[in-house]
């Protein structure tokens, strides 16, 4: 009994590791064109202001993927990104030290039809994205978009990198 049991086990694991790592990723994020997203939101926020009597401030917070290609280049994040994102990850999951300099501390710069998009990446993906991802190549990224518009009238539009492949055609 206990040979039948490994067997099936065994089997049952080969399965498993067969099977695309990416499937459950591709179910729980949305196929977009971010800068179709980024125009959406900028006409929102547009409209959003010339109404005074609605309140000037929201967030959103929505898991998007898509492919862009990576330039190379990186930057140091600002610390009013970071505040940013964790206002939006504070107001819409309650977590209110989730976004810290520890956990993003740069963004890399991507090419999304012909347009140039910084794009901040968590901490820990950042040496083994280096390590993969050449410059000029095309990645499917795995990104929380968080969205601000302060009372300002300021809009904050961040594709946060949670996770990438080079291997999804």
């Amino acid at each position: 009994m206990k040979k039948i049991t490994l067997y099936i086990l065994f089997i049952i694991s080969n399965i498993g590791i067969a099977q695309n790592g990416f499937e459950t990723w591709n179910k729980n994020y949305t196929f977009i064109n971010p800068i179709e997203v980024i125009q959406s939101e900028i006409n929102y926020a547009k409209k959003i202001e010339k109404d005074t009597i609605q309140s000037q401030y929201y967030v959103s917070a929505q898991k998007y993927r898509f492919v862009a290609e990576f330039t190379g280049n990186e930057r140091n994040i600002s610390q009013e990104k970071i505040q940013s994102m964790a206002n939006v990850v504070s107001l819409k999951f309650g977590r209110k030290d989730f976004i810290t300099y520890e956990i993003v501390n740069s963004e890399f710069e991507f090419l999304i039809d012909n347009i140039k998009v910084w794009m901040p990446i968590q901490t820990v993906l950042k040496t083994s994205f280096q390590g993969e991802i050449p410059k000029g190549h095309k990645v499917l990224l795995y990104t929380l978009f968080l969205n601000e518009h302060t009372m300002e009238g300021v809009l904050n539009n961040n594709f946060f990198i949670s996770e990438f492949t080079n291997n999804w055609e």
